[in-house]
């Protein structure tokens, strides 16, 4: 599959490169996959999906170091969006003091949990985590 049929500007790269892997990259000596065992993209697609699920977790852990840094990768791009990091939405005109007392006093997912349960009595204090016990 070229370059093109994916979507992908080939820019200056050569055109004339059949290699199936070139929908990653125009750069030979950058192939990630050898060209006999690449045929199709799907390959590489698979082979990636199936070495992120592979890592073993750490101990505790919910998820893989791999998978963790994309998750984090993510948040990190989402928390931009965030309205309440805009000065001009999170502030004392827009929020009651509640609200902003409700917000500074939120550490924990449990924190968040807690506030929107009917009987937060009911989840034990550190019982909300995001680790896996062993």
């Amino acid at each position: 599959m070229s370059a093109v049929a994916l979507g992908v500007d080939a820019g200056a790269a050569d055109k004339k490169k059949e290699s199936p892997t070139a929908a990653i990259t125009f750069d030979p000596e950058l192939e990630i996959v050898p060209k006999a065992e690449a045929a199709q993209i799907e390959t590489i697609i698979r082979l990636t999906t199936e070495l992120m699920f592979a890592e073993s977790p750490r101990p505790n852990a919910a998820i893989t170091a791999l998978i963790g840094r994309f998750v984090a990768i993510d948040a990190f791009s989402q928390a931009f969006t965030n309205p309440l990091l805009s000065q001009h939405v999170f502030n004392a005109k827009t929020f009651t003091q509640e609200g902003l007392d409700c917000i500074a006093a939120t550490a924990t997912l449990e924190d968040v949990l807690r506030r929107n349960v009917a009987d937060p009595a009911n989840i034990a204090r550190g019982s909300v985590t995001m680790t896996q016990k062993r």
